[in-house]
């Protein structure tokens, strides 16, 4: 199991998410060291693996059932302390199939998540795209802010599919061309209501991008 923690989250609530979660192990970067609480658990950066070397050593074999934990999300902490929710793999495992198959995910598709990796919004395509033999672009945060920056990417990237926040989109549609920000073949709305007239505006802007709203229009 795992569980993901935003580099942005004050020490304070880093600390806390590893000790209450009794990490072993920190997958992370390093220019991230110097903003995390490095230390108090075993430290992985991914930029220091030389990828492809071979090895004499055989891959570890990982029994993994159905109601075993795949991640853990913590909740903000706004009314009390902050909570670890734990997913188990059937639950993702269902939820992935259920969003394949409604949205009709098939193979060899461009996703973008723009989402934090500590919230479990942007796994509406993280999981999808890995299982159905896809792309994932993982957007910066600074790049996922700027309009013409995305615009570019998803232009030069052919970005298929996109989960995002209303608030989010509507920010980034305040430039010129609000159309280059908009996903080639399904969008995916959720985290927060949407005005129904304005996703009337999106479907004008952009007819060929089927347009799916997890939170429901008002």
């Amino acid at each position: 199991a795992y569980v993901p923690i935003d580099p942005a989250f004050p020490p304070e609530r880093i600390e806390f998410i590893i000790r209450d979660a009794q990490l072993r192990v920190m997958v992370t970067q390093t220019p991230l060291l110097q903003v995390l609480p490095v230390g108090t658990v075993e430290t992985l950066c991914i930029d220091t693996i030389r990828w492809g070397e071979s090895t004499d050593s055989p891959a570890p074999v990982v029994k993994v059932g159905e109601r075993d934990t795949a991640y853990v999300i913590y909740t903000s902490g706004s009314t009390g302390k902050p909570k670890g929710v734990c997913v188990e793999h059937r639950q993702i495992v269902n939820y992935v199939l259920g969003i394949t198959e409604r949205l009709k995910l098939t193979a060899g598709l461009n996703f973008a998540t723009v989402s934090s990796i500590a919230a479990d919004l942007g796994n509406t395509v993280v999981f999808p795209s890995l299982a159905t033999g896809g792309t994932l672009h993982v957007i910066g945060q600074e790049t996922a802010e700027n309009q013409a920056a995305l615009a570019e990417y998803f232009t030069r990237e052919h970005i298929d599919v996109l989960k995002i926040v209303p608030s989010h989109l509507a920010a980034l549609q305040g430039a010129r061309n609000p159309e280059r920000v908009m996903p080639k073949r399904t969008l995916i709305l959720g985290g927060e209501a949407s005005r129904l007239e304005w996703v009337r505006d999106l479907l004008r802007m952009a007819p060929e991008c089927d347009i799916h709203n997890h939170y429901g229009p008002t």
